[in-house]
């Protein structure tokens, strides 16, 4: 049974007293663990929220850590919420920490996703920030933190605030017809890192079995990663970890205007949020 339907059923069994089977009762439960603004609230039954700003908005003190939110088309997943950075309600898309997770991966995997939430590695699928990034939610920012290699990896990735960052004001990633077309522009003065997304802007995405560059050769093939890849990149958060800084141009995690085209990244995040206007 779908959430939507789940919700209404349970709804009506506490309405009128129908009994609960335990896999129904499980499933309360469960939508029971955080309560939310937005959506269906009776007693403890929660349509889930759309994304982490909708948790915080609800419950001011909701820490960092896994939740489960709902599409536009009533389809739910987990995500990771980052409420420490920044007055908190970011949805993170992106995080690399080290080289556990391969990111060298084909279409199908990139479209759905892959990787750990509780380790710090992943990329949470084209088709979920898509969802996210519904303009019929509103307009969203987009938070990039960057960490070389020099520096500690903290908690939490509070690292994030007080590290160099690339801030911005419009972000949407677009559907499976547009190729997962990157919209990106709105870059804040106020960031520290440069801005190493607006050559990618308007890209389709590619993977290294769906080539969608500019470039006559696949990028990313030749970088080993999905990416938003042009002729072929400025940026590309899903490179190559390597344990070390310096290496062979463009291969690894770059960010070419914070960390050159030639050192790669040791940390990164992408998180976006509704945009507060």
């Amino acid at each position: 049974m779908n959430t939507s339907l789940f919700i209404l059923a349970a709804l009506f069994a506490v309405v009128f007293g129908a009994p609960l089977s335990n896999k129904e009762k499980q499933r309360v439960a469960v939508l029971g663990n955080f309560t939310v603004s937005e959506g269906v609230v009776h007693n403890e039954l929660v349509v889930p929220p759309k994304n982490c700003k909708a948790i915080q908005e609800n419950d001011p003190n909701a820490v960092s850590g896994i939740y489960e939110v709902q599409s536009s088309n009533a389809r739910t997943y987990k995500v990771f919420c980052d409420m420490d950075l920044q007055e908190g309600g970011w949805t993170v898309i992106l995080r690399r920490t080290d080289g556990s997770v391969n990111f060298n991966r084909d279409w199908s995997e990139y479209r759905t996703g892959f990787g750990n939430l509780l380790n710090g590695n992943y990329f949470l699928g084209l088709e979920n920030i898509n969802a996210l990034t519904d303009p019929n939610i509103g307009k969203f920012e987009l938070w990039v933190g960057l960490l070389k290699h020099d520096l500690p990896n903290l908690p939490h990735f509070r690292h994030i605030a007080t590290s160099s960052f690339a801030h911005y004001k419009n972000f949407r990633v677009g559907d499976a017809q547009s190729l997962y077309q990157l919209t990106v522009s709105e870059y804040q003065e106020s960031s520290t890192a440069g801005d190493s997304l607006k050559a990618h802007n308007s890209a389709p995405f590619s993977t290294p079995d769906r080539d969608n560059d500019k470039d006559r050769e696949s990028c990313a093939q030749k970088f080993k990663s999905g990416w938003w890849f042009t002729n072929c990149l400025e940026s590309n958060l899903a490179g190559v970890w390597r344990a070390k800084a310096e290496g062979e141009a463009d291969q690894g995690i770059v960010w070419e205007s914070f960390s050159g085209d030639r050192n790669s990244l040791k940390s990164v995040v992408m998180a976006v949020r509704p945009l507060q206007e």
